[in-house]
This record gives structure tokens, sequence and C-alpha cells, in this order.
């Protein structure tokens, strides 16, 4: 059960750039898992609009550059930041989706993967 839900007034602050600390254990992760033929989905949740405003527009154009960039034919870049298939009711706060809504995210990204539920269990395994 959800503890509380999301409000129209909800902010937040965040750093935005990049640690070359984390763009070096990112790259080789994607590197490790392309040597073992291991398929990559980079995944990017349901985004308030509330949030999305906090960053300016080239940070964003930069971090979907830099996840673009990592793309291999093992590698997929899921964008779901502004889809309007949820709304404010399935956030818990500004940044994360309550439980009904994660259930129906994760049916949706299995779909886009090409997982139906059975493949999506043995997946997961």
């Amino acid at each position: 059960k959800d503890l509380k839900g999301a409000k129209e007034s909800d902010t937040v602050f965040r750093e935005y750039q990049r640690i070359p600390l984390q763009e070096y254990y990112f790259k080789k992760i994607l590197q490790i898992c392309k040597n073992k033929n291991i398929i990559v989905f980079l995944t990017m949740p349901p985004t308030r609009k509330n949030e999305l405003e906090f960053y300016p527009q080239e940070v964003i154009e930069e971090y979907e550059s830099f996840f673009r960039s990592s793309l291999n034919e093992n590698n997929y870049y899921l964008n779901y930041s502004t889809s309007t298939r949820f709304n404010i009711l399935d956030f818990t706060d500004i940044t994360h989706i309550n439980s009904r809504a994660a259930d129906r995210f994760s049916k949706i990204v299995n779909i886009s993967c090409g997982f139906n539920e059975i493949s999506a269990r043995v997946y997961k395994l």
C-alpha cells in the first residue's frame, strides 16, 4: 500500500552533471554485457512534468545524446519520461511511481522489449 500521494506543488533540486566515475562504470557495464552477449535495456521511467521542468533543455538533450551514443546492437534505450500514460495519481512523490503504476509500467516495458508474460518471468530469473 502506498503511504502518500504526489502533490501538484512537489518540487525537486538535483545535481545534473555527470560524474566521470559514473560514466566509467556505466560504459564498463555496457562493455561487459556486450562481451557476454547480454542485451541491455536502458529505461527512463515516467517522469512528472514538475521534475522535467527543473532540467534545462540542453541538459536533457546532452543526456539523451550520451545514452544514444552508448547504444550498440545489444543495447536499447527506452525513454518513457514524457509518457502521457501516467499522471499525478500514479506517483507517490515527485519522482516515484506507486505500486499500481509500477505494475502497469512493467507490462508496458515488457511489451516494448518483446516479452510476453511467460518469457518476461523467465527473463527475470
